[in-house]
Order: structure tokens, then C-alpha cells, then sequence
């Protein structure tokens, strides 16, 4: 059989496996973990910029990924008894991976082999909690953590970033936007910095970006987003060294209640376990992003777009890593001079694996504001 396999390959290797996974996804008898398995070595190369390289020997389980309602959304494939992994959508995005650890729950006697995955936590068939990546607290940010600033070229340069959405018509980038649809609106950034004050900044810049578009104000007069924030302060639970606790960002709609009675209006959390996408077409939204350890750095940032690269591409099938495009560290009016061109300083790419939570602006209906 697997004589036949590889024949099987080779020949889709040579015609229609050149045009990626449209071809793979109509012949059921070819899966993803087969052709890896019999690739090991193509598939242990480094990506430029993307995959490692690693010393992998075979593929020792599969697994069904469902989400809440059991639906498919992917799978994970794990690497020599658990050494590593590789968790991907069904459209081919890196959802989770790791080639260093292996996943962090037994899945030796997992039900059918399928497990579910929902608010950053996986599940098996019975909805008994295998492994929850959610952090319940937020730490400091460090300059840099995980965060790539579109304006560096080392980052753009190393491989190909395709822009995918983005709210803010004004975004200048050194990177791709043949795929780019732009949303026309200003987006706000107020300097964050290192400050333990990220959240409130965060809830303070998606306010702030409802009011300078025209569709509602809720900043109960403030003259700044700066100003705006140390209202929030007050209702959350928040620690001059360690941050603001993530679970008390629901906390603030006490702002609402208090300035804006009997309005509807609410801070709302967004389950963004599975990508931010569906979110994003609404209007932007406050991601929470960590590292996934109890004690891990932290920050919240306005998420305002999406991007994508190439992870890497096995036997013609692309695998993408998942951008999320966010403003953050500088104020709005903060820009480089790169040549003749100016670029927005606020703006920041950072893999969408590390997003944590969201928040997203809601009315009276449970309905995300439309921006």
C-alpha cells in the first residue's frame, strides 16, 4: 500500500498537486498526513523565515479537530510519539505548533480520535477539559514580544507578508497588498509603551475609533483616548506591576451603566479561539495576546486587520501562518520616514496563535457595532 502511495504521489507531484490543495481536497483517498509521512525529509527542511528545520522520523497520530458545535475545522498531526506538533486549519493556517513539545494532554485513549477545540481549549467528545491554554491574568509587556513592526525590514524581507484586510485606509506598508481590501476607516492608536495601562488604552483606542468615524461617541467627553483610559481604571482589577486581570475586562461596562444608563451599549467577550476573522468584518476588536503560560507576558492592543505568509509548502500544498494586524506602542499622528514614503508607527504584525481572548463594542441587541 504504501508502494502505491508514493506512485500515487509522484504522479500528482508532476500535474495537478502543482496547484495546490484544489487538487488534494477532491481525491479523499490522499490525506494530508500521508504525503508527509512519505516526505519526511522534504518535510523537515526549514522555511526561510517560517517552519524550522527538524529531525522528525514519522507522523504517530492523527486527530479530528472539531469546534463547539462539532463542527470540522482541522486536525492535528503529531510528530514521533508526541516530540512535536502541527495543529492547521482546514483552509491550511497554522492554528497551533510546536516543534519543540508535544502536546500538552494525553491523547493516547482519545474517543475516535477527535478532540474539540474551543476558546483555547481542548476538549474531548464529552466536553471534559483536556488542556486550556486561557490565562486568567495579564502581565507587562516587554518591547518586541512576539510583535513585528511593519515599518522593519528585516521582518518584511525575510519572506513575503501578504495583507489580507485592513481597516485603516491610511496604512502604508512595506509589505503585499495584491489581496488587501481596505475598509476606509480611521483606526486610533494612543502611545502604550511598556505600560501596565495596555488594556485601558486598548478599550480607550476602539472608543475612539467609533467617535473620529462618525458613528457614535462613548467617550463620556474626554479630550483624549489618554484622558479616556484613566475612566476605565477604576472598574478593573488592575496591579501597578503585574497589569490589568484579563477576566475583568467586563468590568468597565460599569462606564456604560454609570454615563451611558439604559443604553444597551457593553463591552462583550468574542470567542476568537479558532481566528478572528469572522470578528474583524464588523469592525475591529481588543486581542488579548500571551505567550500561553500562567506567568507569561501579555498585551492588549486594537486589532484592525489580517495578514498571512507562507509557513511552508510540501509537494505544491501551501500552509499559511495567520497575521493579526494591530495598532499599538505609538500614537496615531507617530510615523517613520522610510525613503520618500511616511508609514504609520502604530502598526504591528504578531501570529494570530498568540491571541488569547477579544472583546468586541456591542449594543443593546448582543450585536457587534458595525464600524
Amino acid at each position: 500500500m504504501k508502494s502505491l502511495l508514493v506512485l500515487i504521489i509522484c504522479g500528482l507531484s508532476l500535474g495537478g498537486i502543482q496547484n495546490g490543495l484544489i487538487s488534494l481536497k477532491g481525491n479523499k483517498n490522499i490525506e494530508i498526513a500521508d504525503l508527509i509521512s512519505g516526505n519526511m525529509s522534504e518535510y523537515n527542511k526549514a522555511e526561510p523565515g517560517g517552519k524550522p528545520a527538524t529531525k522528525f522520523e514519522r507522523i504517530s497520530k492523527k486527530l479530528e479537530v472539531l469546534d463547539f458545535k462539532r463542527k470540522n475545522i482541522g486536525e492535528i498531526l503529531i510528530f514521533d510519539d508526541n516530540k512535536g506538533f502541527i495543529f492547521y486549519s482546514n483552509d491550511y493556517f497554522i492554528i497551533k505548533e510546536s516543534y519543540e513539545n508535544g502536546l500538552p494532554f494525553d491523547y493516547r485513549n482519545i474517543e475516535d480520535d477527535k478532540v474539540i477545540y474551543d476558546n483555547n481549549s481542548f476538549m474531548n467528545l464529552s466536553f471534559d477539559v483536556l488542556f486550556s491554554s486561557k490565562i486568567e491574568a495579564s502581565g507587562n509587556n516587554p518591547s518586541g514580544y512576539h510583535f513585528y513592526s511593519h515599518t522593519n525590514s528585516t521582518f518584511t524581507s525575510s519572506k513575503e507578508r501578504i495583507m489580507l484586510t485592513e481597516w485603516d485606509y491610511q496604512y502604508n506598508t512595506l509589505t503585499s497588498t495584491s489581496s488587501c481590501e481596505y475598509a476606509d476607516k480611521i483606526t486610533w492608536s494612543t502611545y502604550q509603551g511598556d505600560s501596565a495601562h495596555c488594556c485601558q488604552l486598548a478599550l480607550a483606542n476602539l472608543l475612539w475609533t467609533y467617535k473620529v468615524n462618525g458613528i457614535i461617541d462613548l467617550t463620556n467627553n474626554a479630550s483624549s483616548a489618554s484622558e479616556l483610559e484613566l475612566q476605565f481604571t477604576q472598574y478593573l482589577l488592575y496591579d501597578d506591576s503585574f497589569g490589568t486581570w484579563e477576566l475583568s475586562v467586563p468590568n468597565v461596562n460599569q462606564y456604560f451603566n454609570t454615563h451611558y444608563p439604559n443604553s444597551g451599549y457593553h463591552i462583550d467577550f468574542i470567542n476568537v479561539a479558532n481566528g478572528i476573522s469572522d470578528n474583524l468584518e464588523s469592525a475591529p476588536l481588543i486581542g488579548y495576546y500571551n505567550d500561553g503560560t500562567i506567568n507569561g507576558n501579555g498585551h492588549f492592543v486594537l486589532v484592525t486587520g489580517k495578514g498571512k505568509s507562507l509557513f511552508q509548502k510540501i509537494l505544491g500544498i501551501k500552509f499559511w501562518t495567520s497575521w493579526d494586524i494591530v495598532n499599538t506602542w505609538y500614537d496615531q499622528s507617530s510615523s517613520i520616514i522610510i525613503g520618500e514614503i511616511s508609514y504609520p508607527a502604530h502598526k504591528y504584525w504578531i501570529d494570530n496563535q498568540y491571541i488569547n481572548v477579544g472583546y468586541a463594542l456591542k449594543n443593546i441587541n448582543d450585536e457587534t457595532i458595525v464600524l
